[in-house]
């Protein structure tokens, strides 16, 4: 009986220590991320890889913004108006973005009641610069063009602005960022009672259109890895 002990204390040892040993082996394996085809030719055959993506790879966005502006920073009274709209940009190059948006403002609060019933809408073009496209985070500059059609006093003020700022961006996924941003929006016209603003913009984007040369780079390091997979 004591040998049988002693043969399943052995075993079982063994076994252990080839389970530890598989582990181990899993957890220090390899991932090498590449960014060009050229790295990916280097790679070890044996090394699984790995090809992040960035804002910058993509050729289009498309998403949902929400938007405050702080509307009478040079006038009496203050107020703040609340809004939602729809937001487009495109791809120039890696770094130059060109944007679009509509932003329909449809909430006030004022601490006047004959402007608890105004609105704004907002349309604007804009280019922006990304100061670090190729991480998961970026900074960014913005400027641009625009017009907005505002209601208050139960008048209409149709006026061309102009909007300037900064923005920070994250990537939640591969394909879905979010990111806040502050501008100064210039009204260009009526300059003698401005009603320059503040705007403050949360968005959401979905980014589509992938880049040719990371698509090839996506489809290469598939098929590294699924090579490397057969040869296990």
């Amino acid at each position: 009986m004591k040998y049988v002990i002693i043969a399943f204390s052995l075993l079982y040892t063994s076994l252990l220590t080839a389970a530890v040993t598989d582990v181990n082996q899993t957890v220090k394996r390899e991932v090498k991320e590449v960014y060009t085809l050229n790295q990916l030719q280097d790679v070890d055959a044996s090394t699984e890889v790995h090809a992040p993506v960035f804002y910058r790879d993509y050729d289009w966005d498309l998403g949902l913004i929400g938007g405050m502006t702080m509307d009478g920073t040079q006038t009496e009274p203050k107020r703040f108006t609340m809004g939602i709209g729809l937001h487009g940009a495109y791809h120039y190059n890696e770094s130059v973005t060109f944007h679009g948006e509509y932003v329909e403002y449809f909430k006030t609060f004022t601490n006047e009641d004959t402007l608890d019933d105004a609105t704004n809408r907002i349309m604007a073009l804009s280019a922006a610069f990304d100061f670090s496209a190729d991480r998961t985070y970026s900074l960014f500059a913005k400027g641009g063009l625009g017009y907005e059609m505002q209601s208050k006093y139960d008048t209409e003020y149709n006026n061309p602005i102009s909007l300037m700022g900064f923005g920070f961006r994250y990537m939640f996924t591969d394909q879905i960022s979010g990111y806040i941003e502050g501008r100064w929006k210039f009204v260009l016209v009526h300059t003698e009672t401005p009603d320059n603003s503040l705007v403050g913009t949360v968005g959401l984007d979905y980014h589509f259109g992938l880049s040719d040369t990371k698509g090839k780079l996506i489809e290469s390091s598939s098929q590294h890895n699924n090579l490397l997979k057969k040869t296990k």
